[in-house]
């Protein structure tokens, strides 16, 4: 142990502690660690042994990276190569297999220095692109390849050149490679994978064309705005609860206030309806707003007979003057004062005592008729105390049309169903319902000729979704 200097790998399931990376990468992420990349000799010697991986088995199908630069002394490989300039031949030589495979209007070899010249086993008529420049629309966000970029100083010196490579230095050179199969690959494609593709496009006779490596990431892509925002819409909606201890419009019933009280023709003063089985406690409370009372077991289909007959008690009263009053007279109690003016008269007194006989009566009728009237005009159904539908969850098709028929006894439900809707709509004010898809399908996916494609759909669901 007192041999080396060396860290164990950590015990653990997690795969990624095996990296796979290029050269620059491996690089970067020796640096972040707080360490470096092993010389050739320290890996010899062993330096990194024990660490877990088996990147040192002979067998290995990996190879460790190290900072020491190619030299004559490492082209051992069966054409005089060393194993990283083999590993770099073989990835030019399959992408220029690749693009000689490929339709003439896939463009040109990014990696021929010569377009019309094929590339050399020895690197020549190569540039190797280290990275990729993008034109950026702003107002779209959409990004098109521009042009690649070449950052790598190579030089032709027979000083620097190893292994039969005409550009050098070896170390550059390596790493010039590794960052074109960065660009032109990523980390998901081997160079075997890329030697395949290319025996498959030349047995297909250039006749095949492969897509873009988003096009089948493009092509799949849903709304998924709208089909989150139907989601959302959903789980609100289906969420919502009947939790209502009383009806809705209750409070605005018994905020009616009476404002318009009758006048005693006698004493000139107010009268408000006083009535002892609506207020049993204190039989002199008058009745100021219109109480429960006069709506329970009531309903807006129900023609309930206004239980203020003050008539009858004027039918009943005979007058003492055959000719002048017979009897007591509805219009008397629209008069301000006395129909009859002579104090002597018989009639005189006749009148207070039909009008102060039922004047609270009187009143508490026209009251009732108000409370009753103004209801039905401001709420259409309603019924006391209302009934529970047996439907406990809203249902999304209530927001299209409400289905249930409050003339049928379905005031219930039909009550249940316009709390569902008014809920949503308090809820989300600008929201058309039911959500409208391009083509009205949810599952349409975005179309390979909406790109760069300005032109008008026809349709304005799928225009958006276009863009």
């Amino acid at each position: 142990i007192a041999k080396w200097d060396f860290y164990l790998k950590e015990q653990d399931d997690n795969q990624d502690n095996c990296v796979f990376l290029p050269y620059r990468e491996a690089e970067i992420f020796c640096e972040e660690k707080g360490g470096r990349l092993c010389t050739r000799d320290e890996l010899a010697n062993g330096c990194a042994a024990f660490t877990g991986c088996s990147f040192d088995d002979s067998n290995a199908a990996a190879y460790a990276w190290t900072s020491t630069a190619a030299s004559p002394e490492t082209c051992t490989g069966p054409a005089g190569d060393s194993a990283s300039y083999a590993s770099c031949k073989e990835f030019v030589a399959a992408f220029d297999a690749l693009y000689d495979a490929s339709p003439t209007d896939s463009g040109p070899n990014p990696m021929r220095n010569i377009s019309t010249v094929a590339v050399g086993r020895n690197f020549s008529n190569v540039m190797f692109p280290s990275d990729v420049a993008f034109n950026i629309d702003t107002s779209s966000g959409v990004a098109t390849f521009d042009s690649y970029l070449y950052e790598f100083e190579l030089s032709n010196d027979e000083a620097v050149q190893f292994c039969g490579a005409v550009y050098g230095p070896p170390l550059e050179l390596t790493k010039a490679c590794d960052a074109s199969i960065d660009v032109l690959l990523g980390q998901e494609i081997s160079i075997g994978l890329l030697s395949s593709t290319s025996k498959v496009l030349r047995d297909f006779g250039g006749q095949y064309t492969p897509s873009h490596r988003w096009t089948d990431w493009f092509v799949q892509l849903v709304d998924s705005n709208l089909i989150s925002l139907e989601n959302e819409l959903s789980d609100f909606y289906e969420g919502t609860e009947d939790n209502r201890d009383e009806p809705r419009w209750l409070e605005f019933y018994l905020s009616i206030q009476d404002e318009n009280p009758y006048y005693s023709p006698r004493l000139n003063l107010p009268v408000y309806c006083v009535d002892l089985e609506v207020n049993p406690l204190d039989p002199h409370e008058r009745i100021g707003s219109c109480p429960r009372a006069w709506i329970n077991n009531s309903s807006w289909n129900v023609h309930d007979e206004n239980p203020y007959q003050w008539q009858e008690m004027f039918d009943i009263l005979d007058g003492p003057d055959v000719e002048s009053c017979p009897k007591c007279d509805a219009t008397w109690l629209e008069m301000n004062s006395n129909a009859f003016f002579n104090t002597s008269d018989p009639c005189h007194s006749f009148f207070y005592e039909c009008v102060e006989g039922v004047e609270r009566l009187y009143q508490c009728g026209r009251f009732w008729d108000k409370c009753r009237s103004e209801l039905n005009a401001a709420v259409g159904y309603w019924e006391y105390p209302r009934r529970q539908c047996d439907i406990e969850v809203c249902d999304e098709e209530w927001l299209v049309e409400n289905p249930f028929n409050p003339e049928d006894d379905e005031l219930a439900c039909y009550d249940f169903a316009e709390l569902c809707l008014s809920e949503f709509k308090a809820e989300y004010p600008d929201v058309e319902y039911p959500i409208k898809y391009c083509s009205g399908n949810p599952d349409l996916t975005c179309q390979r000729d909406w790109v760069d494609n300005p032109a008008d759909l026809g349709d304005e669901e799928c225009n958006k979704f276009k863009d």
